[in-house]
């Protein structure tokens, strides 16, 4: 996370441009809004990573279930509706059961998240 997605994040209406890549390059241009403090930026950092994994996950799991959204259409047959319904709700459920952290080296920036089967 750099100190200009936080900023954004933190004042979207604000005039500001960052000369590096610190606090201290941050010369504020908004004389209606006050400049937030290197301690309010770095908390507001500090909470956004932690929102991170978080919303990786929901990221792919809104994936998962756009791709499997045919499943659910009035003219499929009861018995794969069905499987997919549970599968679908497996997916609903991972935000308020999964705790994942973040991975660089997994394809999708996450691990500990039990992902579940997709019916076949």
């Amino acid at each position: 996370m750099d100190i200009a997605h936080v900023i954004l994040d933190m004042y979207p209406n604000a005039n500001w441009i960052i000369e590096g890549y610190d606090y201290e390059g941050l010369v504020w241009m908004s004389e209606d809004i006050p400049k937030p403090t290197r301690e309010e930026v770095i908390a507001r950092m500090d909470e956004m990573e932690m929102e991170q994994p978080m919303l990786l996950l929901r990221t792919h799991r809104n994936k998962l279930l756009a791709e499997t959204d045919w499943s659910q259409g009035a003219d499929v047959p009861e018995e794969i509706k069905t499987k997919y319904q549970s599968y679908r709700q497996e997916l609903r459920d991972l935000p308020s059961t999964a705790t994942p952290t973040l991975d660089t080296s997994s394809k999708i920036g996450i691990s500990g998240v039990t992902w579940p089967t997709k019916p076949s």
